[in-house]
């Protein structure tokens, strides 16, 4: 039977501050939060998976990367939370950055979705550790340390290259459930497209701009994952190599979806413009309509205006309304025809 110091609770998700740490191997598991740099040490045996929340601390940051001989080139890759994710190889260590997507709250402009949250993750890899640093605090790893708590995980009997595939696979789940939050707010704009909102166009740009960031965000991604298919020493393990295929095929889908919804945004964004065009077309028919009758009327009201002295129909007692009847007869009969020739 196994010992843990500390079970995991099951009851809520926890987001840790500082540096957290859990080590574990076949027999035993223990969960530590607030965790020093003097308490950190390199276990010869089982996995250490360290955890530090937030990029504010420099120092902290720093001292990790000097207590395990971390590269300047890495530190500086972690401490720049714009930069590209990669993956790189170095003689002790492999060094995986990543970006983990999620909404906030929705947005209240047009009740689709709220802010994408894109955070930088970095993880180090190395002989029975593993190092995650996030600029965010909270992450999708929780299932992941309930199942290292769990006495019959696999976790137990795996190395930290398991660990570190599974935290990777983690931040993909995150991206299939951010692509199909943002897939029910594109079905949802679809649904909208005959309706005529004026915020319509801003909420397709909108959606479009989130698309470009959350490709920018993984589609580097998969060509890390092949990399460390291809030369990853730490992921050589025959048994792990159909699990990070597995994972770019994920990754790939993951763009797939991109694409598509990429498309049908495109193709809302043409139909809605060709319903505002044939709306505009409507309208200006019927101005040119209104128009084209006034044109003969314009023309009665222009002649018998002109006040010309030597004009008999002027001195006739029916004058004025025998000038009604025929304008509204012109006007009727311009009526008829264009109807009859279906303009109208």
């Amino acid at each position: 039977m196994s010992q843990n110091k500390e079970i995991f609770p099951s009851d809520s998700a926890i987001m840790f501050t500082g540096i957290s740490a859990i080590s574990y191997n076949r027999n035993v598991a223990r969960y530590q939060r607030d965790v020093t740099l003097k308490e950190l040490k390199k276990p010869q045996s089982g996995v250490l998976w360290i955890n530090v929340d937030g990029l504010k601390d420099p120092e902290i940051i720093n001292g990790i990367c000097k207590k395990f001989s971390i590269h300047e080139l890495t530190r500086e890759d972690i401490l720049n939370p714009n930069s590209r994710p990669k993956s790189e190889q170095f003689a002790d260590y492999l060094f995986v950055s990543l970006k983990s997507l999620s909404f906030s709250t929705l947005n209240q402009a047009h009740k689709l979705l709220g802010e994408l949250i894109v955070d930088h993750v970095s993880i180090l890899i190395a002989k029975h550790l593993v190092i995650t640093i996030q600029e965010i605090p909270g992450d999708p790893f929780d299932a992941i340390r309930k199942r290292i708590m769990d006495d019959n995980s696999r976790f137990r009997t795996s190395g930290e290259d398991y660990l570190a595939y599974s935290l990777i696979d983690a931040v993909v789940d995150e991206y299939v459930q951010s692509l199909e939050t943002l897939e029910d707010a594109s079905d949802e704009l679809e649904e909208r497209v005959d309706e005529q909102d004026k915020n319509f166009s801003t909420a397709i740009q909108e959606l479009k701009s989130t698309l470009q960031r959350m490709r920018r965000a993984i589609a580097p991604l998969r060509d890390s994952v092949a990399t460390l298919h291809r030369e990853g020493q730490l992921f050589a393990q025959s048994e792990l190599r159909p699990y990070l295929q597995d994972l770019r095929e994920h990754i790939s889908e993951c763009l797939e979806t991109i694409d598509n919804t990429r498309e049908l945004l495109t193709g809302l964004a043409e139909a809605n413009l060709a319903r505002v065009s044939n709306e505009l077309n409507q309208i200006m028919k019927y101005l040119t309509i209104l128009s084209a009758i006034f044109i003969p009327l314009t023309f009665i009201a222009g002649v018998y205006g002109m006040n010309f002295k030597h004009m008999p129909e002027l001195d006739w007692l029916w004058s004025y309304p025998m000038v009604w009847i025929i304008m509204i007869a012109v006007a009727v009969l311009m009526l008829v025809i264009f109807k009859r020739m279906k303009w109208i």
